[in-house]
């Protein structure tokens, strides 16, 4: 069996840094972006199983990513992490099929954990 790919995107290199910290025991191999076109070389190069991804970033927002994501490559799962939340945001998200569950920093460990493990456990998470 394939080891499976989980793909962090985050501006922030220290919250990058912490959320490998807290994931590295976890049964899937990291790999890291600091914007989404970092992420999009990463895409066209490795074969990604879930996506990370905060919304509010230089250049191209979470949402609009994702965006992206799903329409090149609709077999990888997609979760939304934002500090500044917007329900209006999070409902589009979700509903439009984009992302698999969106999740508010600070986000404990626990969840951000448990939620992946679903993502790559659940067939229904890709949408």
């Amino acid at each position: 069996m394939r080891h499976r790919k989980v793909l962090l995107v985050d501006d922030d290199v220290n919250l990058l840094r912490g959320l490998v910290r807290v994931l590295h025991r976890q049964p899937y191999e990291l790999l890291t972006a600091r914007n989404a076109e970092e992420a999009m070389w990463i895409f066209k190069s490795q074969s990604i199983d879930l996506v990370v991804s905060d919304e509010y970033m230089p250049g191209m927002k979470g949402t609009d990513f994702l965006t992206w994501v799903s329409e090149n490559f609709p077999g990888v799962v997609r979760i939304l992490l934002t500090g500044q939340p917007s329900v209006a945001a999070a409902v589009s998200a979700i509903n439009s099929g984009r992302v698999y569950r969106f999740l508010t920093k600070p986000c404990s460990d626990w969840d951000l954990a448990m939620t992946i493990q679903a993502g790559l456990e659940e067939p229904a998470a890709v949408g």
